[in-house]
């Protein structure tokens, strides 16, 4: 049974007629006391969809769950080293061709490319999958994100080296899927799935590295590693924050600011450089 079908069941028992009511997405949505976290979250992503769905045509003002985090606090970004990021790659640049399939020469393009664009660019593992080719603009080197977090399009410009690199599996894939719809596409002309990406990249990671790291960590390195590298001025920063922030889809500039927890360093050089512009910042008086 999917989920539609225990949440039908699950009104039906408690009343409920063809709309569903907030009742019966909070009750259906609840936490039970056995149940993981993982499994109530995909539950609550399932809410998400639906209730946007009678929202949007049945006029209905539902709202779902939020999405249950353990504690309430984020977890915290894997803070990967040269020689993790150096071993990814280079696992992901050496699949094996485990049989002559197309599903599998696939796969040996499209992995290197796609953990690339994700490492380059900061963008969101929904947000890679689902590109069409519409959306990139390898000419001029920017994607168009269209299926994002909450809705939030957004725009990515490509480094060079990334442009150039995407232009030679674009090349590679339209030779041997002409005419395709998806720029990652599999076999079938369809978006990877959520689960192919993710067992992947275990699969890369662990071929030459130890410890946990997961597809997202590369989004949360992209935004470290930014904030990282730029000069201790007040001025800049408020400059660079907002593109950032606008380049990761971000629907606050609170969200990523988040990140800053991670850079200790800089933030002293900017609070002792021009420390009341820098609490500006932070409150959001820019």
């Amino acid at each position: 049974m999917r989920f539609g079908d225990f949440f039908d069941l699950y009104c039906k028992e408690h009343g409920s007629g063809a709309v569903p009511t907030q009742s019966d997405i909070d009750g259906w949505g609840m936490k039970k006391d056995s149940e993981r976290l993982t499994s109530c979250g995909k539950r609550v992503a399932f809410l998400s969809g639906l209730c946007r769905y009678a929202n949007n045509t049945l006029g209905t003002h539902l709202k779902a769950p939020d999405i249950p985090t353990g504690d309430g606090t984020r977890p915290i970004p894997h803070a990967f080293t040269d020689m993790e990021l150096r071993n990814l790659f280079i696992a992901c640049d050496n699949i094996a061709r485990e049989h002559k399939s197309k599903a599998a020469l696939m796969r040996q393009a499209t992995v290197p490319a796609l953990f690339r664009l994700m490492y380059s660019s900061g963008m969101r593992t929904k947000e890679v999958r689902m590109l069409d080719c519409e959306d990139v603009d390898l000419v001029h080197g920017v994607i168009d994100i269209r299926r994002s977090k909450g809705h939030h399009e957004h725009r990515v410009a490509l480094h060079p080296s990334m442009q150039e690199y995407l232009t030679r599996y674009d090349e590679f894939m339209n030779s041997a899927m002409p005419g395709r719809k998806c720029f990652f596409a599999n076999e079938k002309d369809a978006y990877y799935s959520s689960t192919w990406l993710d067992w992947n990249f275990e699969r890369m990671w662990y071929r030459f590295n130890g410890g946990h790291a997961v597809p997202y960590s590369l989004r949360h390195h992209y935004a470290v590693a930014n904030i990282n590298s730029w000069p201790a001025d007040s001025d800049s920063f408020n400059k660079r924050l907002v593109y950032l922030s606008r380049s990761m889809g971000h629907a606050t500039l609170e969200s990523t600011m988040y990140y800053y927890s991670y850079t200790p360093a800089m933030a002293e050089g900017i609070v002792a450089d021009k420390g009341e512009t820098f609490r500006n910042v932070i409150s959001g008086e820019y």
